[in-house]
């Protein structure tokens, strides 16, 4: 088996024991970063560690196994085009059940929808990844992940994005998947924690900033969320004050 795949994991005190058992499986490098910083923080510690011509940034709530890693990294090896591969997440309590198959963005409007294919290709191309994904060291050294803006949410997004600007292609692997331990497979907007709905108000604002992009339908992503929160009103002041600085953010 090639080794030419560092795998780093951000990871939180809690999910120590999950840690522990990918530690058993993954027959790979390992770099396993903890404490208080950012989500982005943690993977742009690891990625500079990395020595390994492709780096997996691999959530601490997945299960993996090394064919799934041996597999991203043959597309990688085969296809310079390809910058960044995402890894297909099914739901750990229900295998059978896609939770992430990557995105689709309009970049002119700022809304998503789901990027799962259920036809026969074996690869297919989306705006954005999350969760578990392999990139190239030498873009990841050119990019990193943007931990000013993005600590957390749209983080991937935001690198993706300039990874496709940079003329490469953004994948998902059918062949490559993980099991994901996710808390939810309700695709309307929520949050588990107040920082999660701060960040994602303040930042649907700041991509389409950063990036030039139109403003004219954020109202309209304001109004759907706040819809959606009514279901969890606690989570509805700092989504709304995420809002207030984004827009007051100056880049």
């Amino acid at each position: 088996m090639c080794k030419n795949v560092t795998v780093v994991i951000p990871t939180i005190p809690e999910r120590e024991e999950n840690v522990k058992r990918l530690k058993e499986i993954i027959k790979y490098p390992m770099i396993v970063v903890g404490g208080d910083k950012s989500l982005s923080a943690k993977r742009n510690e690891g990625g500079r560690q990395s020595t390994t011509d492709y780096i997996l940034f691999l959530d601490d709530d997945n299960m993996i196994t090394n064919e799934s890693i041996k597999t991203a990294e043959m597309v990688m090896n085969a296809n310079a085009a390809v910058g960044v591969i995402g890894l297909l997440g099914f739901h750990a309590k229900n295998p059978t059940r896609v939770c992430d198959g990557g995105s689709i963005r309009s970049y002119q409007t700022g809304f998503c929808v789901d990027g799962y294919e259920k036809g026969k290709c074996d690869a297919y191309p989306v705006s954005e990844v999350c969760n578990a994904f392999m990139v190239r060291k030498s873009l990841f050294d050119k990019l990193e992940f943007d931990e000013k803006n993005f600590p957390i949410e749209l983080d991937e997004a935001d690198f993706c994005y300039r990874v496709w600007k940079s003329g490469y292609w953004v994948i998902m692997l059918k062949k490559s998947f993980v099991l994901h331990d996710s808390f939810t497979s309700s695709r309307i907007p929520n949050f588990r924690r107040k920082k999660s709905a701060y960040f994602m108000g303040r930042n649907k604002i700041i991509f389409q900033k950063k990036h030039g992009l139109p403003l004219r339908w954020i109202p309209l992503h304001i109004i759907a969320y706040l819809a959606c929160l009514l279901r969890n009103p606690k989570m509805i002041l700092p989504f709304w004050k995420g809002v207030i600085d984004g827009y007051r953010k100056k880049l």
